[in-house]
């Protein structure tokens, strides 16, 4: 397949981008919801789980260092965790972006 990729100014960049945007929009928004709805309700579960609002009467306990430390282990790993799978969504994003950019079909299952 052969496209017409010609330099365009900075204004031309925004219009094209808003417009592919605008015609795209429900198939960008579906996948990026696929990721961050799912990983929204798991972080609100361990949000309760957790207890946060608690935290400063479990310190305050014997155990309190090995339940920060735990905390603290269980929060870098969520960190890992969120990023690899963001960039896998962006990645995505950027696949679906470039395919209706060049004409080509794009859907959330390809």
């Amino acid at each position: 397949m052969e496209s017409d990729l010609l330099p365009m100014s900075t204004g031309d960049v925004f219009d094209e981008a808003f417009d592919l945007y605008k015609r795209n929009f429900a198939l960008f928004a579906g996948i990026v919801a696929v990721i961050h709805v799912p990983a929204s309700i798991i972080w609100a579960f361990a949000y309760r789980l957790i207890r946060f609002d608690r935290l400063n009467e479990r310190i305050n306990d014997a155990n309190g260092p090995a339940i920060v430390i735990g905390l603290i282990a269980f929060l870098l790993i969520a960190i890992v965790i969120y990023s690899f799978v963001i960039m896998i969504q962006q990645g995505a994003l950027v696949l679906a972006v470039s395919k209706r950019y060049l004409g080509m079909k794009a859907s959330m299952a390809n």
